[in-house]
């Protein structure tokens, strides 16, 4: 398929799922990309072999975005810091990827009962790894345990990105307050800072 076609297909498909797996109609997505359905079951077979498609093409993605994080510091907090704000500027900049992500995250059981296809990247899972080898356990105070320290820290900022899930798939009022999102979780990520972290480290590095 050529570029501009497959693009057309990608976009339409991703408005479509982004609806919900069963809902999503591939009438629908053939008439919006301005490619006949028989096209479409050409190239992937069945609904679930386009729904996979997505998938992996929102996977690429995010890759691509997380290859913009450049961790600097040796700073856990800081370096969980950074991967967040990509992760909420990246939502305003691919809003179809992301919508599909959110509703496709609740049919992956059903859809895919045998779990993600081993081809599609699992790129949350090889950044988090990044992030605890890049980091220095040396900040934490020394009666805590390190790694429980950092899955707290974890808990917390996982927790806190649940919270937008309030935006459903709103995704300009979520653009509208990414911003004060951040603020918000520096504001968590400070008080954990002050717990966790040995008294003359509290301040921001």
């Amino acid at each position: 398929m050529d570029a501009d076609r497959r693009a057309r297909l990608t976009d339409a498909a991703l408005r479509e799922f982004a609806g919900g797996y069963h809902t999503a109609n591939t009438d629908a997505i053939a008439e919006a990309a301005g490619i006949s359905k028989g096209l479409i079951f050409h190239y992937f077979g069945t609904k679930k072999g386009l729904f996979v498609y997505l998938l992996r093409h929102s996977a690429e993605v995010m890759n691509a975005e997380y290859e913009r994080v450049t961790l600097d510091s040796r700073d856990f907090i800081e370096n969980v810091r950074a991967v967040t704000r990509v992760a909420i500027q990246s939502i305003a900049e691919h809003p179809l990827v992301y919508a599909f992500i959110a509703k496709a995250r609740i049919s992956l059981p059903e859809v895919l009962p045998e779990g993600m296809p081993a081809d599609i990247p699992d790129s949350a899972g090889a950044l988090l790894g990044h992030i605890m080898t890049s980091s220095d356990a040396t900040h934490f105070r020394d009666d805590i345990d390190p790694q429980k320290a950092q899955q707290i820290l974890l808990w917390v900022t996982s927790g806190f990105a649940a919270t937008l899930d309030k935006y459903g798939d709103d995704l300009e009022a979520y653009a509208e307050h990414a911003e004060e999102a951040m603020t918000e979780l520096d504001e968590y990520l400070a008080v954990l800072r002050k717990m966790l972290y040995k008294a003359d480290e509290t301040e921001q590095i």
